[in-house]
């Protein structure tokens, strides 16, 4: 390409002058690109990268000269130049991607998975029970008046469930007496933990109810008679 038409004298002769360097250099770029891409169809070249790598430097020179004339340019060709250029870098790289060497084509090998042989065979544990700590599961008690339950007597006799712990203590009709049976009593669970009561078999037959120092319980009752009394009770319900 020659060189700038600096020495014009106006911007307007210096800008015509400009375009028709310009043509004459992106025609000889584009006559190299074909002869390039014809070779490489039919055989590819030894010297194609070491072609192809000066065609690239010529459009990288082309461009700055585009760069130093916008001086003068006017902005229509300035986005003229710009496209112009960058058709001859796509046709360069499509050039580039057509003389990469390709990959070799093979087939690849399938591993068959092996599947590791059992060694020995995991023997079942067997854990002895332990006494219930705060935080274990409920253990439902058949005895609905066990050994931490009384029955009191007297003219106050009161239905008594105590020191309960780590389980579920039920009431059954059938273990209630015949006193109780008859009329409504007087029935107080106290110091519990972690546990839960159920009242509700006893049929109504609750005169009061007294909860006293129960940590973290579930008391179950039907309809009660009169008050029922709740002393340090914490978290229950």
């Amino acid at each position: 390409m020659n060189p700038s038409p600096a020495s014009a004298s106006s911007p307007a002769a210096a800008a015509t002058a400009f375009w028709t360097d310009f043509q004459a250099t992106k025609a000889q770029l584009t006559d190299r690109i074909g002869q390039l891409q014809r070779a490489v169809a039919t055989s590819s070249p030894p010297q194609a990268h070491t072609l192809l790598q000066a065609l690239f430097q010529d459009i990288v020179l082309l461009e700055g000269r585009v760069t130093q004339a916008l001086v003068y340019l006017p902005p229509y060709d300035e986005r003229n130049y710009k496209v112009q250029l960058q058709e001859l870098k796509e046709a360069v790289k499509a050039l580039k991607a057509q003389i990469a060497p390709r990959p070799k084509f093979g087939f690849s090998r399938r591993h068959t998975p092996t599947v590791p042989s059992p060694t020995s065979t995991p023997s079942a544990t067997v854990c002895s029970p332990t006494s219930p700590t705060p935080g274990h599961l409920l253990v439902a008690s058949s005895n609905p008046l066990g050994t931490q339950d009384r029955a009191d007597s007297g003219p106050d006799a009161a239905l008594v469930v105590q020191d309960v712990q780590d389980s579920v203590r039920t009431l059954e009709p059938l273990s209630i007496s015949s006193t109780f049976a008859s009329s409504p009593t007087v029935c107080k669970v106290q110091r519990c933990r972690n546990a839960v009561v159920n009242l509700v078999p006893t049929q109504g037959n609750i005169r009061s109810l007294q909860l006293t120092h129960l940590t973290r319980c579930v008391i179950l009752v039907g309809p009660v008679d009169g008050s029922v009394y709740l002393e340090h009770c914490t978290q229950c319900v």
